[in-house]
């Protein structure tokens, strides 16, 4: 509004941008490039266990493979954007 306060309005409208507008969108997009390491537009299990490997985790690949199963909406064994982005926003809706 012009002024160093904003009022509910204003606060909702930007909360909503950030959880459903573009700018969430993009950081999913970052986030999901992260993990598809290959660049094929999946992330598949290769990527998966790499990244776990990176951070330290100490998963084994049954765990591995549940985390994707838990995301993997059309049952083909890797996760696509739409999979990715529908699993994190599922309890938005």
């Amino acid at each position: 509004n012009g002024k160093r306060t904003i009022n509910f309005e204003e606060f909702y409208q930007m909360m909503s941008d950030a959880i459903y507008g573009e700018t969430a969108d993009t950081h999913l997009k970052e986030t999901f490039s992260i993990f598809d390491t290959n660049g094929t537009g999946y992330i598949e299990f290769e990527n998966l266990k790499n990244i776990v490997g990176v951070l330290g985790d100490n998963l084994t690949e049954e765990d591995i493979k549940g985390m994707i199963r838990a995301v993997d909406y059309w049952h083909n064994g890797k996760i696509c954007y739409e999979e990715f982005k529908e699993f994190f926003y599922k309890d938005l809706d």
